[in-house]
Order: structure tokens, then C-alpha cells, then sequence
């Protein structure tokens, strides 16, 4: 994962700098340290840095401020990580408090930084921690790529890669996969290092409970979680990863967010089986239940047969379904009627009339003259739960289709 304002605090050198103000923003992602040498720095900044601002003892106070305060605004849209004042730590109790109320208000950390802690050290330190975190997450997306893309890997050669990286694994694997409609996940977008961010912090509060591996994929971040190989463990994984969606859709538009769990495996050589369950699971989402953003594969029922259908035997599918609806469908595409529609739901309501009708929000004598309708149509009474059982399969498929 990144490195965030947070982990910096832990670092030898910065024991000696102290946080004044942005404290809600110590989660931020860190890119790199940068040292502003110019009075305007927005033009020059990417998202993530952390900006050192150096003030001599020749710089008057009233336009050190000024440049601050500037610094701040500017940088706003940067999605800067925070602010380094590099000055006397003794006249930190000088700074006005419309400085600080303003790191407050775009959750800018905003640290003091003894004049004499040598300004080389401490960047030493920052970078050498990104660089370390960069090295071992890079070895954890390769491992995932091997994981997920790999046909050839043997479950030997993936448990090796793991152990000989430090790749804490258990007993039982699953994919899940948390996808963006709007936010496209790229290292230069500040929403997708939030993101990121807010994963961490999720991560860190569950402690060492259970591993964790996240890959940055196009439009979706792709986890793989272990566990223990007991049904209690896999229950408290999914309930903690389904906390991260529901944070994460408190600062988005849920709209634009979506959940899915592959089934777990004891083999880490199944996780492209859950990966591909995952995505199934995110295509029912999308497709025939867009209103519920989380998807279990292993929930959908009567779905997961539909998959298999879809990618073995289309052809003989399509062909059950056209018998079936055939009829319905043109009659419907000509006469613009709900024939189809009416009887999903009276099939669904299990032909209830009453329960039918409030569905559709129809009169129930409406609601029998489709019916008679419908029955002339197919030639058929609907009597035979055969019938009535095929009936709603083609329908149910020709949705999961189209």
C-alpha cells in the first residue's frame, strides 16, 4: 500500500517535527518530497507530495504568511499530502491562527520543522520509505498477475514467490473486486490515491487479522484475502471488506461504486476460477440487479447455472429461449404490450393475482385479460408447472442475456 502523513510520523527524524493543524487529513498519500523554491508552486506540484517550505530569519513575517496561505490555496487542487514549515520551532506559537484554520478547512497537514534537523536527512528518510513500500508492493502485484493471468504456475512455484517476498498467506483464498465507474484508478488521479487511501486505514484498524493483497486494475481494484480455513474467519473477511465499500461510498456517489466476492479455495491455482467469479458476480450487478451494489457469486442461485450455460452451450440456450418467447416477443415488439413483463411477474408472485397486480401496479381484471392474452398466444393454459417452470427460466435468461 502507499505511504501515508501517518506512517511518516513513525520516522526517526520526524520525531522532532510536530503536526499544528490538517490532523484529519494525516491519511493522505505520500508520493515524494518536494522543497518550494518559488512563491508559486501549483504549476509544478503532482498529486501526493509532501511540500517542504524553507523561511530565513530575513523573511519578514506578514509576507511569510501570505506565501503560506497562498501555498495552501493553490495547492488545494493538487491534493498536495501536506505542508513542512522549516523554521525556528521556538516561534511556531507565532503562526496566525487564520493559517491554521485554514489547513484545517482543506485538511491540509501542516508540520513544524526545527531550523537545525538537517532538511537532507529527513527527505533521505521519507524517500527511502517509499521506495521501500514501492518494492514490496510492486512485488505483490506481480505475485497477484501471476496469481490471476498465469496458466502455467504450478501451486508450488506460487507458494515459493510468496514465501521467498514475505507474501503472508493462509489457509483458504477468494477474490473480490471493487469497482469504479466514474474514478478512473491511475497513480497521477488524486480520487484514485484517496481511494487507495481509505483501503489503508480500513486495513490498518483490522490489524493483523487476516493478509490482504491489492491490485490497481484499470477500473477496479482487485484484492485477494486468506484465511484460516473455518467458515467464522471467511464470514469476518467478507463483513470487513464489505466495510471498505460502505466507507468508501460515504465520501462517492454509490452510483458509481460496486461490490463483488469470487468463491474461496483452498488452492491459490483456483484464484482465477474466483476471479472470474468475481467478475460474473459484477456482471450481475450491472446487468439484473443494479440496485444492489454488492454480489456474492456463491448467492446467486439460479444465475451461476446461466453463467455456465452462457459460456458452454449458448446456442442450445438461445434456442430454448426462442421457443418459449418467441411468440410473446413479437407480439409484444408489434403491439407494444407487456406480455413478457406480465408474466415474469405472475410467474415470480407464483400466480398470485393480487400480488400480481399491486407489482405491476394494474387492475387485477387488467391483470387476467393479459393473461387470457398470454394463453392464446402460447397456445397454452399454463396449468403444467413444466411449463410454468421453463417459462420462467427463458424469461429470466433472456434478461441475463441481452
Amino acid at each position: 500500500m502507499s505511504i501515508t502523513c501517518e506512517d511518516l510520523m513513525s520516522l526517526k527524524h520526524f520525531q522532532s517535527i510536530k503536526l499544528l493543524a490538517g490532523h484529519s487529513g494525516i491519511h493522505r498519500t505520500v508520493t515524494w518530497p518536494y522543497i518550494v523554491t518559488t512563491p508559486s508552486v501549483a504549476e509544478w506540484l503532482n498529486s501526493g507530495e509532501l511540500l517542504f517550505v524553507i523561511y530565513g530569519k530575513d523573511h519578514q513575517p506578514q509576507a511569510k504568511w501570505e506565501l503560506l496561505q497562498n501555498i495552501i490555496i493553490d495547492c488545494s487542487k493538487k491534493r498536495i499530502s501536506g505542508l513542512v514549515l522549516v523554521e525556528s520551532i521556538s516561534s511556531h506559537g507565532t503562526i496566525p491562527s487564520r493559517i491554521l484554520e485554514l489547513a484545517d478547512d482543506y485538511s491540509t497537514p501542516l508540520y513544524v520543522m526545527p531550523w537545525d534537523l538537517k532538511l537532507l536527512n529527513v527527505t533521505k528518510e521519507i524517500i527511502n520509505l517509499i521506495i521501500s513500500e514501492q518494492n514490496i508492493q510492486k512485488k505483490r502485484e506481480i505475485f497477484m498477475e501471476r496469481l490471476l493471468f498465469s496458466a502455467c504456475e504450478t501451486e508450488e512455484e506460487l507458494h515459493d514467490f510468496s514465501t521467498l517476498h514475505s507474501i503472508s498467506l493462509k489457509n483458504r483464498h477468494f477474490i473480490f473486486i471493487l469497482t469504479f465507474t466514474q474514478i478512473l484508478l491511475n497513480e497521477n488521479n488524486a480520487s484514485a490515491q484517496e481511494t487507495l487511501t481509505i483501503v489503508k486505514t480500513i486495513m490498518a484498524l483490522n490489524g493483523s487479522r487476516f493478509p490482504i493483497i491489492l491490485l490497481p486494475y484499470g477500473n477496479d481494484i482487485i484484492g485477494l484475502c486468506s484465511v484460516d480455513d473455518s467458515e467464522l474467519q471467511l464470514t469476518n473477511a467478507i463483513d470487513y471488506i464489505t466495510a471498505i465499500y460502505k466507507l468508501l461510498i460515504t465520501k462517492y456517489a454509490p452510483s458509481n461504486f460496486a461490490l463483488a466476492f469470487g468463491s474461496s479455495y483452498p488452492s491459490l491455482r483456483e484464484m482465477s476460477t474466483s476471479f472470474k467469479e468475481a467478475k460474473s458476480a459484477l456482471y450481475f450487478v450491472s446487468r439484473i440487479n443494479p440496485e444492489d451494489r454488492i454480489a456474492h457469486f456463491d448467492k446467486l442461485t439460479l444465475y451461476r447455472l446461466f453463467f455456465d450455460i452462457h459460456d458452454h452451450i449458448p446456442t442450445s440456450a438461445d434456442i430454448f429461449v426462442d421457443r418459449n418467447l418467441k411468440l410473446l416477443m413479437e407480439y409484444d415488439e408489434k403491439n407494444g404490450a407487456e406480455l413478457v413483463h406480465t408474466l415474469k411477474f405472475y410467474l415470480q408472485n407464483n400466480g398470485n393475482l393480487i400480488k400480481t397486480a399491486d407489482a405491476l401496479y394494474i387492475h387485477r381484471n387488467t391483470l387476467i385479460y393479459r393473461l387470457n392474452l398470454i394463453k392464446r398466444t402460447l397456445n397454452n393454459n399454463l396449468d403444467s408447472s413444466l411449463t410454468r417452470i421453463s417459462l420462467f427460466l427463458s424469461i429470466l435468461y433472456y434478461e441475463f442475456t441481452s
